[in-house]
């Protein structure tokens, strides 16, 4: 009998569909012979069982179609793919749905109906010169790659680009698309084909979120993008008066922040271990909604509910809360399904 070989598995990322009854989790396996991979699993939540696996050198993005329980995922070998799951459990995988060529696939958004979907692509034939930080300061270089990404949406009579953009991009509603350009804000109106420049930045935007008539930014100096430390920067930006508000989260936070409702959430660094914690738009208060005992990772919305996976005791289990940090629930253990994939 040959013997087994143990894999270690390392958690990427977790989606969880619109409707709440499926989850999909990426995690990095290695093995001991220092083989190391992705592997993609989809979970029922009703059921409780795994109902979809692939496994590929590397899997960059996912998302969830945000009216359809199709899930989209983006191969480093493979490009963009999708995997529709039927009400009765019946899956299909469609590959290469968008192939990799000079233009390299990053990763994609659907608009908030799943109406329109934006692809970043990266020119890969168009690659600054390499520089020395102390010869070039980080902010040029930031910007020479900013022109190397290209912006494609498609929606039903509408097909075009934007070219030359930076990595912060999102939806404002169906035919709107928000993005950065070098260190200003722009809209874009895809059918009429019409842009709008709406602000200017100073500093590198990681990621902007839309709520109502605001969105939420988040940013980093240029002289700490090198830095492991976090030291984000959070600001509500009103479109009517074009005016910035700082969002007081501070200290050592991940940068990906969710809206529900008037509270933000988002993971917070405590030691060695990360808590879900949420901030009250109205109070100006932070609460923690998990233990700081226990790591609790990649919360994730779907109905209300927040959805994140937890390490313990050398397992991983993924749970429910509700926004007021009560009803905590354990869902499944993904631990459970990884001795035979």
């Amino acid at each position: 009998m040959a013997n087994q070989v143990e894999t270690k598995y390392k958690l990427q990322d977790l989606r969880v569909s619109q409707n709440g009854k499926f989850a999909a989790v990426k995690l990095r396996s290695k093995s001991e012979s220092e083989d190391e991979h992705h592997d993609l699993l989809i979970f029922n939540l009703e059921m409780g069982k795994k109902i979809f696996e692939h496994h590929e050198t590397s899997i960059t993005h996912m998302e969830w179609h945000p009216a359809q329980n199709k899930l989209l995922f983006i191969g480093v070998l493979s490009g963009l793919n999708a995997v529709e799951i039927e009400d009765e459990g019946s899956k299909e995988m469609i590959e290469g749905i968008v192939q990799h060529s000079v233009l390299f696939l990053e990763y994609f958004h659907f608009s908030k109906k799943g109406k329109s979907v934006g692809y970043l692509l990266r020119n890969i034939s168009i690659i600054p010169e390499s520089a020395k930080l102390e010869e070039k300061n980080i902010k040029n270089i930031i910007l020479d790659e900013e022109k190397t990404q290209l912006l494609y949406y498609e929606k039903i009579d509408a097909v075009g680009k934007v070219e030359g953009l930076g990595r912060a991009w999102n939806w404002l509603d169906e035919d709107l698309v928000l993005y950065t350009y070098q260190s200003d804000i722009y809209t874009m109106d895809i059918v009429w084909n019409s842009k709008k420049k709406i602000a200017s930045y100073d500093e590198f935007i990681l990621d902007f979120t839309p709520i109502g008539k605001k969105m939420i930014i988040v940013s980093i100096d240029y002289k700490n993008l090198l830095s492991s430390e976090g030291n984000f920067n959070v600001v509500l930006f009103d479109f009517d008066n074009g005016k910035t508000e700082p969002i007081k989260i501070e200290g050592n936070f991940t940068p990906e922040i969710f809206p529900l409702g008037n509270v933000l959430i988002f993971n917070r660094k405590i030691d060695e271990n990360f808590v879900v914690s949420k901030f009250d738009l109205e109070t100006g208060e932070e609460t923690q909604l998990t233990s700081p005992d226990k790591i609790s990772r990649f919360p994730r919305i779907s109905k209300n509910k927040i959805y994140f996976l937890r390490e313990e005791d050398g397992k991983t289990d993924l749970y429910n809360i509700d926004p007021a940090g009560e009803k905590e629930k354990k869902l499944l253990c993904i631990s459970d399904f990884l001795d035979n994939i």
